[in-house]
């Protein structure tokens, strides 16, 4: 639990590596991006919260998936903060990338729907009194 971490650095850090990911992959390929705007909190546990996202880019000329993924696995790994683990779920290739911090984002290449997509959640945090962990924030 990271006592020093308010909800709207945690939103801003986990958005920016959403965006930082979705940059790694090469120009030619990212047709568009969709981030949301506002997320959720997700309980950690011992009172705290995880700030949760999304961020979806829509892929262009038909790649192979280590071309969209490969860039990222090849970034991140760089990244001494960071560590990166590739797999697959479901048919898909899947890298999760996992900060110092705790925080965490799993990276989903949908070959079938040309879909990039990023489940973000920050590293865990107190919630102040007067934000309800049910409303978007």
């Amino acid at each position: 639990m990271n006592e020093d971490l308010d909800v709207a650095e945690a939103k801003r850090v986990t958005q920016a590596v959403e965006n930082q990911i979705v940059d790694a992959v090469p120009a030619q390929f990212v047709v568009a991006r969709q981030q949301l705007e506002a997320g959720s909190f997700l309980s950690c546990g011992d009172g705290g919260y995880y700030w949760s996202g999304f961020i979806t880019a829509q892929i262009g000329g038909d790649p192979d998936p280590s071309s969209i993924l490969g860039p990222i696995l090849a970034t991140f790994n760089n990244l001494p903060a960071f560590a990166a683990y590739s797999r697959s779920s479901q048919g898909d290739q899947v890298i999760d990338l996992q900060n110092e911090d705790g925080s965490l984002w799993i990276v989903r290449y949908r070959d079938d729907r040309d879909e990039l997509s990023v489940d973000s959640f920050s590293a865990c945090f107190r919630l102040p009194d007067d934000i309800w962990p049910g409303s978007p924030y």
